[in-house]
């Protein structure tokens, strides 16, 4: 991010060097191995290191213009821990802004920033990709996007995890002497904002269990409500009459249709 003197890496297949002298290949890098989720290439960046107070990195990106308000829009960002990191964080996220954050080297965290896109649980997945996801109305004024950990360290929460052995023979970062089995680094790739229909229900992703919220319905006009997750693989759980019900998946990177059915006294609507 301008003005941090930090910066987010870039791995890529058929990549191998840096001037710090560690490989920047994918799927095998300075951080550990994983394949891109599409494509060839992906970024990273540290959420936390554990020996120097309240280091961040940050992926950030302009749009090319305003989103329009009163429209809806999902965000979605992949995400896989690095191997050889020793911690995970929680509240991993983005924030759609209309000014820039701006991080600074004196005060990196952008705890002033509130994500509204969060993994409330930390995401432990070194083999593989996790999505985060969100879907919101737009007010007309998000212009920025910042994906990163915007809490201090003495609120964030980073359960340490066992990471895989530094197979180094090299100093990975020949200036700050960086050990990744003390910092959380995790990999970003395919982050997507796209526009989509009006729904009568939102949703929430915390990388566990997946939220849903009633959008479009006054509460005080529905008779009763049931919800088909398009998920028999859970029983008893694939069902719901709670207007605002979360349901676990039993499988990671499957698309499932979730039907949400509302009863009026007068009208069925089937979304």
């Amino acid at each position: 991010m301008p003005g941090s003197g930090r910066s987010v890496d870039y791995f890529t297949v058929g990549a191998n060097t840096n001037p710090t002298g560690g490989p920047v290949g994918a799927p095998g890098n300075f951080t550990g191995a994983e394949s891109a989720h599409s494509g060839t290439a992906y970024a990273g960046i540290f959420c936390y290191y554990d020996q120097q107070g309240d280091y961040r990195e940050y992926i950030q990106q302009q749009l090319q213009q305003p989103l329009i308000a009163g429209e809806w829009y999902t965000l979605t960002i992949w995400v896989s821990l690095a191997d050889y990191s020793g911690y995970a964080v929680e509240n991993l996220g983005a924030c759609i802004s209309s000014a820039q954050p701006i991080q600074s080297w004196l005060y990196p965290v952008l705890d002033n920033f509130t994500p509204q896109v969060v993994c409330t649980t930390a995401i432990t997945t070194t083999q593989g990709w996790v999505p985060i996801s969100y879907t919101f109305q737009a007010t007309g004024v998000e212009e920025w996007i910042t994906i990163g950990s915007f809490e201090i360290d003495l609120v964030q929460q980073h359960p340490a995890v066992v990471p895989a052995p530094l197979p180094y023979s090299w100093n990975p970062f020949a200036i700050s002497n960086t050990n990744l089995n003390l910092g959380s680094y995790y990999y970003i790739d395919d982050i997507t904002l796209e526009r989509v229909p009006d729904p009568c229900f939102t949703w929430q992703d915390d990388c566990d269990a997946v939220n849903y919220y009633n959008s479009t319905f006054c509460p005080q006009l529905i008779v009763s409500e049931w919800w088909d997750f398009g998920d028999p693989a859970s029983g008893a759980n694939n069902f719901s009459t709670s207007s605002n019900p979360s349901h676990v998946f039993t499988q990671n990177n499957v698309q499932y249709t979730v039907t949400h059915i509302i009863w009026t006294a007068n009208n069925t609507y089937t979304c």
